[in-house]
């Protein structure tokens, strides 16, 4: 459809419907509309009439730094554009057109958002933070992401993660040594009618290297190894993440100076909120 047919129905629309919009002298706030009797109001998105949008709206969500800053950079109209840094959503937010120009207001319909994913790694220690689990559940676990743990060795780990599984029956007492922060378990386990008793000696605290966010650098984080023996003498294994907290607020924040870089060379504030 050409610009000549759009304005025609918009023109003939009006003079059928025989409506005016009044608007009060000085700074606009209301619109008004007079319908005739006998005619009913109808809303049309005269913007589609046209074969391309006025201008760009909506929200884009983009998945990284670099495709932030792009594509902000792609959109930006000079002097309107402003950013926001919330921490506590791990987002920003670009506004393309929060102004228009000055204080002028912008209609604020153009955004870009970057919402920092966590890392599948992150999330899985996050989330099994102090749950405590059976003996075999948690030897599980270790196994399974080992290669997340870069203090103690290899080896020192397989060793704990083989005498959780043999001892899985066992009935347990435990020691800590205050010196070493090592629990000395001490176990009976009925096997082939025999009882058979034990130590066995964990280490009591753990290094994890972990990367909070997809595309940050990985941060090592100490975790505290628990034991809960329960009523029945069966043992219950977990760890105590130590400071993740702070480690995610440093990550957000070096993130948040890669974001501060790119706009200072766009000319686009950012406002923490």
């Amino acid at each position: 459809m050409s610009n000549y047919e759009a304005e025609a129905i918009i023109s003939a629309g009006t003079a059928i419907g025989q409506q005016k919009i009044l608007r009060p002298e000085g700074e606009p706030t209301k619109q008004f509309l007079i319908v005739p009797e006998g005619y009913k109001a109808q809303e049309i998105d005269v913007e589609r009439l046209y074969e391309a949008p006025y201008r760009n709206k909506g929200t884009v969500e983009v998945a990284t730094v670099d495709s932030f800053l792009r594509f902000v950079e792609r959109e930006l109209v000079p002097e309107t554009t402003v950013c926001f840094a919330d921490q506590e959503s791990s987002e920003f937010k670009a506004i393309v057109n929060y102004s228009g120009g000055g204080n002028e207001p912008g209609w604020s319909d153009r955004i870009v958002v970057l919402s920092l994913k966590r890392t599948t790694a992150w999330g899985r220690w996050s989330n099994n933070d102090e749950v405590k689990m059976n003996q075999l559940a948690f030897a599980d676990f270790i196994e399974a992401n080992m290669a997340d743990v870069s203090e103690p060795d290899a080896a020192t780990i397989i060793e704990m993660i083989k005498q959780l599984k043999v001892h899985r029956k066992a009935e347990f007492t435990s020691v800590v040594d205050p010196r070493t922060g090592f629990t000395n378990l001490t176990f009976n386990e009925q096997t082939s009618g025999e009882t058979l008793k034990g130590n066995i000696e964990f280490f009591g605290r753990f290094v994890l290297g972990l990367a909070p966010y997809r595309g940050s650098d990985k941060y090592k984080v100490d975790a505290w190894l628990r034991f809960n023996i329960n009523e029945q003498n069966k043992l219950l294994v977990y760890y105590s993440m130590i400071n993740a907290d702070l480690v995610e607020e440093h990550a957000f924040a070096v993130e948040r100076e890669k974001v501060l870089a790119g706009m200072i060379e766009l000319k686009v504030p950012v406002f923490d909120v």
